[in-house]
């Protein structure tokens, strides 16, 4: 007999692990399927995918020139002067990247006991699909499967800029 309160835990589905051939996505589940908790291990590799794929990289390289030509961060504007400059900018914006991603997809998930894979909806207008995918920044799952703040997201976010800030 099967329990019909319980969802069915199954594999992770086929969600691709790239949005428009470029963005990571391996926090993402595919409609109708409930894999199990990710835990410390899971939740351990889907940060370092993250943080560590190649348009991670792309992505860092544009924000840090961004930042550098406006000289959002004047304390660095005075290292060493030349090219170490940029290099400076660069170490920055890695170490705050790869911080908020370790911080909101494996140690305060595992912590807080919160799922914060996006769950694909699958069905419904693209309208409703667009608010609930907005939406998923504000809320996340338990691991028990039950709705909740997403505290990890939001907090691993804060912490990063709050590391950020601290130490510049």
């Amino acid at each position: 007999p099967t329990d019909k309160s319980k969802p069915r835990v199954t594999d992770t589905g086929t969600q691709p692990h790239r949005i428009l051939g470029l963005m990571p996505n391996y926090r993402s589940v595919s409609a109708g399927t409930i894999p199990p908790p990710p835990g410390f291990k899971q939740s351990f590799k889907i940060a370092t995918r993250q943080a560590f794929d190649y348009s991670s990289f792309v992505f860092l390289g544009i924000t840090t020139a961004s930042a550098y030509w406006q000289g959002s961060h004047p304390s660095l504007n005075t290292w060493n002067g030349g090219d170490s400059v940029f290099w400076a900018y660069l170490w920055r914006g890695f170490l705050d990247k790869t911080d908020g991603t370790y911080q909101s997809a494996w140690i305060l998930p595992t912590l807080l006991h919160e799922d914060t894979r996006y769950y694909a909806m699958g069905h419904g207008s693209k309208w409703k699909r667009l608010g609930y995918a907005m939406s998923r920044v504000a809320v996340a799952r338990t691991y028990s499967g039950h709705w909740t703040p997403n505290l990890a997201g939001l907090g691993g976010k804060v912490g990063a800029q709050e590391i950020g800030r601290a130490h510049v």
